[in-house]
């Protein structure tokens, strides 16, 4: 194969480089951007996120949007909520909890481990309902029959403020899903408007075997108390 050489006439009808110039793969051996700054005849960059202003596109991805009770009708144990948020994964936890228990009482449930202090990390760790230790990292995940798990548990997993080492493991952020493979028949179901017009999607994107395996959907209903609070704001 030898040295790659560049060509000694290159001729494009039209270059168009669009978001982030750290992005784009390299060719002969730059960035895009820069082996263009200095070969072009004309070179600009176009700042201004137009995608994201486009009113057609933003009425297209409303019509692709499904709604909750989609996802409480398809939703599966294997699956993943993605979630830029803390209330909508916490609420999102919280719904799928409940559909576990109703529609999968027999299969295990998956308990992520995220320690209040960073420090307790790769090391022995008392998995809960279980006599048994692990070691574990932060984000690890384990699988747990929903029987041996005492209800005090359940409801200490499920408060707003953290007093356990231990969250539910059916909402994740990009981050934490850093690498995992979700593959074929789990789904990612995003729930954040953030998130699909935030580059983060294309993270997401990554932890799939295939697209189709991501659903946009509406999130989950908020808690009475926490709509009201949220018209009172709006109110004053």
């Amino acid at each position: 194969m030898g040295e790659k050489k560049i060509p000694s006439v290159i001729i494009w009808d039209e270059v168009i480089c669009c978001e982030d110039d750290a992005q784009p793969p390299p060719f002969f051996g730059e960035m895009p951007h820069e082996w263009l700054k200095k070969h072009a005849d004309y070179y600009e960059e176009v700042i201004t996120a137009y995608r994201t202003k486009c009113p057609i596109l933003h009425k297209l991805k409303k019509i692709m949007c499904q709604k909750w009770e989609y996802l409480e009708k398809e939703w599966t144990p294997s699956d993943r909520i993605l979630s830029a948020h803390q209330l909508s994964r916490r609420i999102a936890s919280q719904k799928c909890l409940e559909l576990h228990r109703t529609k999968y009482p027999d299969i295990p449930i998956p308990l992520i481990y995220r320690p209040r202090d960073g420090r307790k990390q790769n090391c022995l760790v008392l998995i809960p309902g279980l006599s048994e230790k692990q070691e574990l990292v932060k984000n690890d995940i384990v699988y747990l029959s929903l029987n041996i798990l005492s209800e005090t548990f359940i409801a200490d997993i499920l408060k707003e403020e953290k007093i356990l080492d231990w969250d539910l493991g059916y909402a994740i952020t990009v981050y934490t899903s850093q690498g995992m493979t979700l593959e074929t028949p789990q789904r990612v179901w995003v729930i954040d408007e953030n998130l699909v017009w935030d580059n983060l999607i294309y993270l997401a994107a990554g932890r799939v075997e295939y697209l189709n395996q991501l659903i946009r959907i509406e999130g989950p209903p908020l808690p009475p108390e926490i709509v009201e609070a949220r018209n009172k704001k709006v109110i004053e």
